[in-house]
């Protein structure tokens, strides 16, 4: 079913695209055309699956895909002969292969790195498997009402679209760390091409994007293949800022901007805070430059705002009854105070405001060799870093800006100032809390996604200098661009690469690699047989294709008491629910003192194993020095 999955999503997401554009003044490129048409059906797939939850529907596939193929075989039935006439049009560009070459590589790296291991790295991805899993089977967006904790950790009240999207290519495709893995990695490799568009019309410049698209595929500050929200939200970026660069031209793309720009505020609730400050920017500068409101342009956000609060963040606010609620709900806290930074990291000693994040809280304070230095060994879920050659480039660029600074106010070349604010704004977010000149903190390691954005820009405006330079020495601009490149990929490309495909750990949450390999027997059993862990982190069995009902209410209530149950009413409950299989791993020792405190845990564990191990109830079918794996008889 995965050839199926894949062909789906490029339905879904064509289609969608393509009734939201078909009345609009769109590119005469096919190849930009439909491209385009995915990443715009891409980022609304989010509000589209909210709003079917929205009127009560179920989350399914099915459904998804009868709203997305209704208009376009209604279209390809009135306009056949027009529709495969247009076939005979297309034309492919030389700078349509480059960009393809950079969209397959990124794929490449990206699918290499992912599946280079049997296991998900890390702890996220084993969270949101959990959240996928939750919405494939009971098709609904909302933690179930009698849950008396946060079952998910990425659900309720944080939004739904990574994972439900995730959700609807799982019904289809049976193995869900595959379905992760793969649409992941995809995700973040189309915005490669999403990016090039984008810059294309925000510069003017063919040569100019291509190269800046070269830039943000080499550098690995550009994301990995960490499988988390952030990776798809960058992605939306760059469709939303192309669809408002059309606004321009024609005011229709004001609604097609709305629907996108609600799919960036219905995915992650920080870089949604981020999206509004590079909008900010954005709009602020076009508005001063040429002297006048873009009322359309501030209109699209305030629209997507509307339809974001409509179908999921009114209900959350309401169900939690204050904003301070809802701020504790997401990270504990009740809104942003002075906080000491100095228990955290020796280098960092400042009080800041905000929250730094955990990559921040490891790294310390970042210095000149983080930016100019590309290193293999890296943080795994936002690596750090630009290359020499690279961040070389960007301050030629700087350069440039300097030399050319007269044409910052040229409302015709708008896109320098605003490059120039978003690399000033990321900057400044990369060292937020660590330094008093930057106090404020909104989980800085993160910005260094964002801040490759305006690094890619400014680098081909670097190299374009270069070339001017070059035509004094009667050097051919291509021999230069070409050697530059070459410099990029061995300063920051191999580097990018090699952190991207070599072999990443599963995460904290497990005490031994024996662990680990316990759970990957769990491949031998079919998809989605019923497995029970007794440490209750169900996420695991789960993230390796097996079914648990964490959220059942029976479930919930059953591990309450867990501890104190016998091996007769474990093997009563386990057979009343079908599960075929019980699962012990090293993660009890660490997870259940949470509940039943650590003197408590240490005490009863040993006995109920040795009970359960003696009982005609259960057989062992497989075991490490970390895992039990019993079968229920």
């Amino acid at each position: 079913m995965n050839i199926i999955t894949i062909i789906l999503f490029f339905i879904y997401t064509y289609c969608v695209g393509f009734t939201l554009t078909f009345f609009l003044k769109n590119s005469k490129d096919y190849i930009e055309r439909t491209i385009m048409r995915v990443g715009i059906g891409l980022a609304t797939l989010p509000f589209l699956i909210i709003f079917i939850s929205f009127l009560r529907l179920p989350v399914d596939w099915k459904i998804i895909l009868l709203v997305s193929i209704i208009y376009p075989l209604f279209y390809l039935f009135k306009n056949f002969n027009k529709s495969i006439g247009s076939f005979k049009n297309i034309k492919i560009k030389p700078s349509h292969i480059v960009i393809f070459i950079l969209f397959g590589f990124t794929l490449f790296m990206y699918l290499k790195g992912s599946f280079a291991y049997p296991y998900f790295e890390d702890d996220d991805p084993w969270e949101h498997a959990k959240v996928v899993k939750y919405i494939a089977t009971e098709k609904v967006l909302t933690e179930p009402s009698y849950a008396e904790n946060d079952i998910f950790l990425y659900l309720d009240p944080r939004p739904p679209a990574y994972d439900s999207i995730m959700a609807i290519l799982h019904q289809t495709s049976s193995h869900i760390m595959w379905t992760l893995k793969f649409f992941n990695s995809l995700f973040i490799s189309l915005g490669i091409l999403f990016f090039y568009f984008f810059a294309k019309k925000f510069i003017g410049s063919t040569n100019k994007a291509l190269f800046a698209s070269f830039v943000l595929t080499m550098i690995p500050s550009y994301l990995s293949h960490f499988i988390w929200s952030h990776g798809f939200i960058v992605t939306l970026f760059f469709v939303a800022f192309y669809c408002l660069e059309h606004i321009k031209e024609d005011k229709k793309w004001l609604y097609v901007s709305s629907f996108v720009i609600s799919g960036i505020f219905l995915t992650q609730e920080t870089q949604s805070v981020k999206f509004i400050i590079f909008f900010g920017i954005y709009w602020g500068v076009k508005s001063i430059l040429e002297k006048k409101i873009l009322i359309k342009e501030l209109l699209a956000p305030i629209f997507a705002i509307i339809l974001a609060i409509i179908v999921w963040w009114g209900g959350i606010l309401i169900k939690f009854g204050s904003l301070s609620a809802l701020l504790k709900g997401f990270y504990g806290v009740e809104g942003i105070s002075a906080v000491s930074a100095k228990a955290l990291h020796p280098s960092i000693t400042k009080v800041y405001y905000g929250v730094l994040g955990s990559g921040t809280r490891q790294h310390g304070i970042y210095t000149l060799k983080d930016f100019f230095i590309a290193t293999p060994q890296n943080m795994i879920n936002n690596p750090i870093g630009i290359g020499i050659v690279a961040s070389l480039l960007v301050i030629l660029g700087l350069v440039v800006l300097y030399i050319k600074r007269k044409l910052l106010f040229n409302k015709k070349k708008s896109y320098l100032l605003i490059t120039l604010l978003w690399f000033i704004f990321t900057f400044l977010g990369i060292h937020g809390g660590t330094h008093w000149w930057s106090p404020l903190a909104l989980f800085s390691f993160r910005f260094w996604m964002l801040f490759s954005i305006p690094v890619a820009l400014l680098a081909a405006e670097g190299v374009f200098l270069l070339t001017s330079l070059g035509k004094s020495f009667k050097i051919n601009k291509y021999i230069i661009i070409s050697l530059l490149a070459i410099l990029i990929l061995f300063t920051s490309g191999s580097q990018k690469y090699q952190l991207n495909t070599t072999q990443w750990n599963a995460g904290g949450s497990f005490t031994s690699q024996e662990e680990i390999d316990g759970f990957i027997w769990l491949k031998e059993l079919p998809v989605n047989t019923r497995v029970f862990q007794y440490s209750g982190r169900d996420k695991v069995a789960i993230s390796f294709n097996k079914f648990s009902c964490l959220w059942c209410k029976e479930d919930i209530e059953f591990r309450k008491e867990i501890l104190y149950k016998t091996p007769d009413e474990l093997s009563n409950f386990l057979k009343k629910n079908n599960y075929e299989y019980l699962i012990f791993d090293g993660m009890s020792y660490r997870f259940l003192p949470r509940v039943f405190g650590e003197n408590e845990t240490k005490e009863k564990l040993p006995i109920i194993l040795e009970k359960i191990s003696q009982s005609n109830k259960f057989r062992v079918v497989h075991q490490t020095q970390g895992v039990i794996i019993f079968k229920v008889l």
